[in-house]
């Protein structure tokens, strides 16, 4: 069956999969600290100034909550070297009505408030305008390390942060900064819209258990068929610190309908009644098991199907924010192994620093695909969700390499 699914044959073997997407994440270099010799390790601190500034008492309460896993010798070191992404008392109150007073705040956070207070410290100078504005997001280490306190501790390991701006606009992930470039003895200080918080689950847990995505986890699966540990797709979407991805995930109505269109022309061409093949595919597609039907195995092959999944797939994490005005070619994972791909060509339409839609099209798409626009936070947002591997954005269609 000639498809556009068959036309991913390519050698796609798990020692080259291991690689893509260390290789691909080196693409996106990673911009070093900053240090301005303007610094002059005198006057206010970074301590000082959550402690002093009645703009941030919700933090400093946020800080107190977290106790002794919160920085705060870092922070009164004048010696030391960081940039805050601080919400005001007005930003954190903006995220959540509810927050009416420091104190409530603090209290409905306590258990993580250590891990917000270390997620919005980088130990780098990111002045304003050492942010990039290409594509993707800057990559920033911050304080948190998710691995503290477990047996798997590594005291190398990091949370990241995304800076980006354009023109005049920052953000830090998908939030707007209010005001950029503020400044103590030992920090820049860039205030945020709202409260950014970090992520504790991965991208796997989302694509494994929403309903809508079950035809995006079978394809994962069908590719992973006789690969084993970090060969397997839906172990590298299931690591929790390593890899950073961005993951288009088609609903299940995007895939019944290629599905059944494609599968409805095989059948034509094979002398069956256009209506007698209508049926006949809409029941095959009708379910994800369609990936692993005896009757399409020679064309859903692990190879083939493993192709079409990394073409849904960035190798760094992208939010919508930082996507271009105008659409523009990007790298998928299939370039790791295709190097001379087109890719797929995103782009955003803004309403001042919202992203108000944003698309993403594959070569053989006719139309581009529309980013589901709702960033709330998972489990009930469709775009820029964050993971602690990656970012997700949910499709409404399948994305054709060729």
């Amino acid at each position: 069956m000639q498809t556009a699914i068959n036309k991913t044959k390519m050698l796609l073997g798990a020692a080259a999969f291991v690689a893509a997407f260390t290789s691909c994440n080196k693409q996106f270099e990673d911009i070093g600290p900053d240090i301005n010799p303007s610094f002059t390790n005198t006057g206010s601190t970074l301590n000082d100034v959550i402690n002093n500034d009645t703009t941030y008492s919700y933090f400093k309460a946020l800080v107190a909550k977290a106790g002794a896993a919160a920085p705060t010798a870092a922070f009164s070191n004048p010696s030391l070297r960081f940039t805050a992404f601080l919400p005001t008392n007005a930003a954190i109150r903006k995220s959540n009505p509810a927050f009416s007073s420091a104190t409530n705040f603090a209290n409905a956070l306590a258990g993580s408030a250590a891990s917000i207070v270390n997620y919005l410290i980088t130990p780098q100078v990111l002045r304003f305008d050492s942010i990039p504005s290409t594509f993707p997001n800057l990559v920033a280490p911050t304080l948190l390390n998710p691995t503290a306190g477990t047996s798997a501790f590594n005291p190398l390991v990091s949370l990241s942060i995304f800076p980006s701006k354009r023109g005049t606009q920052g953000w830090v992930n998908n939030v707007p900064l209010t005001t950029v470039n503020g400044s103590a003895a030992n920090a820049i200080i860039h205030n945020t819209d709202l409260l950014v918080t970090p992520p504790s689950t991965t991208l796997w847990s989302r694509i494994s258990t929403d309903a809508d995505m079950a035809y995006f986890k079978a394809a994962v699966q069908r590719g992973d068929s006789g690969s084993v540990g970090t060969a397997r797709f839906d172990s590298l979407l299931n690591l929790p610190v390593g890899p950073n991805f961005t993951v288009f995930v088609p609903t299940n109505a995007a895939f019944q309908a290629v599905l059944t269109a494609q599968i409805t022309q095989a059948l034509v061409a094979q002398g069956v009644p256009l209506a007698t093949a209508q049926a006949q595919a809409a029941a095959l597609a009708s379910s994800p098991t369609v990936f692993s039907n005896p009757a399409l195995s020679s064309v859903l092959t692990p190879t083939n199907v493993k192709g079409l999944v990394v073409y849904h797939m960035l190798g760094a994490g992208a939010f919508t924010v930082n996507f271009p005005p105008t659409p523009t070619s990007v790298p998928t994972l299939l370039n790791t192994v295709v190097p001379t791909h087109p890719g797929v060509k995103l782009g955003a339409t803004f309403s001042g620093p919202v992203v108000t839609a944003a698309t993403v099209q594959g070569v053989a798409n006719a139309t581009p695909a529309t980013i589901l626009i709702n960033p709330t936070p998972n489990p009930g947002g469709t775009s820029d969700q964050f993971f602690t591997n990656g970012v997700l954005h949910k499709i409404n269609q399948v994305l054709l390499p060729q």
